[in-house]
């Protein structure tokens, strides 16, 4: 009995998987496992990295070589010119010596000559006339700025939204958004808007002037004396210009009507209800020519107008819309209410000289 106990003890010494044998007979192949894996990870970043520092290097010998072609290329370029002008002084038959003699010739005529105006404006200063031709001179330049400053004032205008609103218009097209009682012109495009005056007690050029300091007037001529809302022409007279001596927050109201083209909107308030017109038309006329603003009495238009150039007087332009909203076919029928009296389209106030030389 004793030999059977020494034998199992000899045979349970011997087998590799007692006292925690089976668990390192696992895990020494996991353990060459992972070491082959780390391998294969350094083996890639080494080959990741060496694939960047050629990419690298690649890069800067293109760039090196582009370097090299171009500042090759610009010392043939420059030694190509310097060999042209050498060639042409030989043909030319001057030297070198000559060239720079000239030069200096150049530059010591220019010293006299600045040298002359000098003493010549010296002289002028001195003189007993230069007082009072400096003096006509400054007055003449006064009297055109004063005499003519809207050309002027125009021009930096067109730059400038005369909207009484600083801001932009939106206007929400449609019959059912609430209207003011007063009769007003809108125009988003160009940022206007600005009241209208009707019914003047006459249309003559003084109540026509004075009437536009406060806004755009209502200036109906033979057949075209429609209201907004009414079968026919609605006409509209405001400034592109005028004088900076002359009162009035409207004097430039329609300086950019010039930009408004086909189709662009412009509204009228009229009797609490927005008029909406497209525009169809755009000219230019002279002064007389009234009869240009009679469309009959068909469909209901309106027609903005005012001075071309802004700054002169020389013509008017006329931008016609025809209504689009409300319904234009439940237009009323046009009135004739107390037409223009005078033979031509009113234009820019008087300026400063012209109230003082009346």
């Amino acid at each position: 009995m004793t030999h059977n106990i020494t034998e199992k003890n000899n045979k349970r010494s011997a087998d590799p998987r007692g006292s925690g044998g089976a668990s390192r007979s696992v895990n020494v192949p996991e353990r060459g496992l992972q070491v082959e894996r780390a391998k294969k990870i350094s083996h890639q970043l080494a080959d990741q990295t060496a694939k960047k520092q050629a990419e690298t290097e690649a890069r800067r010998k293109y760039h090196k070589a582009w370097q090299e072609y171009y500042q090759k290329y610009y010392e043939h370029y420059y030694l190509r010119q310097l060999s042209e002008q050498k060639q042409d002084l030989v043909r030319s038959g001057e030297p070198k010596t000559e060239l720079s003699e000239r030069q200096q010739a150049i530059s010591e005529l220019k010293k006299d000559l600045l040298k002359k105006i000098s003493e010549g404006a010296g002289k002028v200063k001195k003189s007993p006339h230069f007082r009072p031709i400096l003096s006509g001179v400054i007055a003449m330049v006064l009297f055109v700025f004063v005499q003519y400053n809207q050309l002027f004032s125009a021009a930096v205008q067109g730059f400038v939204s005369p909207s009484e609103d600083s801001t932009s218009l939106i206007i929400a097209d449609g019959t059912n958004q609430p209207v003011g009682k007063n009769p007003t012109v809108l125009i988003p495009k160009i940022s206007v808007k600005a009241p209208i005056i009707f019914n003047l007690k006459d249309l003559t050029e003084s109540t026509a002037q004075s009437a536009l300091e406060k806004g755009v007037i209502n200036f109906p001529v033979s057949g075209a004396t429609a209201r907004p809302g009414q079968n026919g022409n609605t006409v509209l007279l405001g400034h592109s210009s005028s004088d900076i001596f002359n009162g009035g927050q409207y004097k430039f109201i329609f300086v950019q009507l010039n930009r408004l083209t086909q189709d662009d909107l412009f509204y009228i308030d009229y009797n609490k209800v927005r008029y909406t017109y497209q525009v169809t038309d755009k000219k230019t006329i002279t002064p007389k020519e009234l009869g240009q603003l009679n469309l009959g009495d068909g469909s209901p238009y309106a027609t903005l107008v005012t001075c071309d150039p802004p700054g002169t007087t020389l013509k008017r332009l006329l931008v016609t819309g025809r209504q689009i909203n409300p319904d234009p076919k439940k237009a009323a029928k046009q009135d004739n209410p107390t037409e223009a009296t005078t033979k031509d389209i009113p234009g820019n106030p008087p300026t400063l000289f012209e109230k003082l030389f009346q």
